[in-house]
């Protein structure tokens, strides 16, 4: 299956789009169910070389990725897509039935914008995750804490340089 779009979005130029990168097609088109609602484009990857050729063409306001696949997996992908410069700052939220620390996570993406959700994923839980990814977005206002006011703030608080990396809470 090569990427394809299942949904319509805006004409703006900008990103009003969401990736769902997994291997596995029934999660693919579940997870595009559930979020079909939001009313944002739908692009869907079934692989990491399909996700870096969809990335190319596009921008997206967040990827959701599956952790295990074959050849290339979701870790490695996202790096990837970190390192050519069309995804730097794009949310990613990982969804697999793999428990990783999110210490694992965080440490291969410093910077921020990673997100993690266990599968099964929960339909209200993805739904809340994406929305405020896109409402961050549309208010660029960032998830990581690159903000430079937020960073100062941090630090004059004896909080780390950097603000804050943890993931969103719905």
């Amino acid at each position: 299956m090569s990427s394809e779009t299942l949904r319509g979005g805006n004409e703006s130029g900008m990103a009003d789009s969401i990736m769902i990168v997994d291997d596995t097609v029934a999660n693919l088109l579940a997870y595009a169910a559930i979020l079909k609602k939001l009313g944002h484009r739908i692009v869907v990857a079934a692989s990491g070389a399909e996700a870096l050729k969809a990335a190319e063409r596009e921008p997206f306001s967040v990827i959701l990725m599956d952790i295990r696949m074959p050849e290339m997996n979701g870790v490695e992908t996202a790096s990837l897509l970190r390192k050519s410069g069309r995804a730097t700052k794009t949310p990613i939220v990982f969804l697999s039935a793999f428990e990783m620390p999110l210490s694992h996570l965080y440490s291969q993406f410093m910077g921020g914008n990673i997100d993690f959700l266990p599968a099964p994923v929960d339909a209200e839980t993805l739904t809340r995750k994406v929305e405020t990814y896109f409402k961050a977005s549309a208010a660029e206002t960032p998830v990581d804490g690159s903000d430079p006011n937020l960073q100062k703030t941090s630090s004059e608080n004896g909080l780390p340089d950097g603000g804050l990396e943890a993931p969103l809470q719905p």
